[in-house]
C-alpha cells in the first residue's frame, strides 16, 4: 500500500515545525509581519472596508501599507 505524496510532505512539515530554527523564524514573523498587520487594522481602519470588489480592497490595503512604511521612514529620518 502506498501513501499519497501530500501525506509525506505533511510529515516533513510536522518534523520541520519541531526544529529550533523554525520556532525562531515563527517568533520573528509574529513580531514583524503580524505586528504590522495589527497596526494597520487598528490605526488604518482595516477591520471593515467601505469599498466593494477585490481590486478596491487591494488598493485600500496597499495605501495602508504605504502609509505605515512612510511613517516608519519619517521616524528613522528624525
Amino acid at each position: 500500500m502506498s501513501r499519497p505524496i501530500a501525506h509525506e510532505l505533511l510529515e516533513e512539515n510536522i518534523q520541520r515545525a519541531k526544529t529550533k530554527e523554525y520556532k525562531l523564524v515563527q517568533k520573528l514573523r509574529r513580531v514583524w509581519c503580524e505586528g504590522s498587520f495589527g497596526t494597520m487594522k487598528i490605526k488604518h481602519n482595516l477591520y471593515k472596508t467601505y469599498k466593494s470588489g477585490i481590486e478596491k480592497i487591494h488598493e485600500q490595503c496597499l495605501f495602508s501599507a504605504f502609509a505605515l512604511n512612510l511613517k516608519r521612514m519619517i521616524k528613522v529620518m528624525n
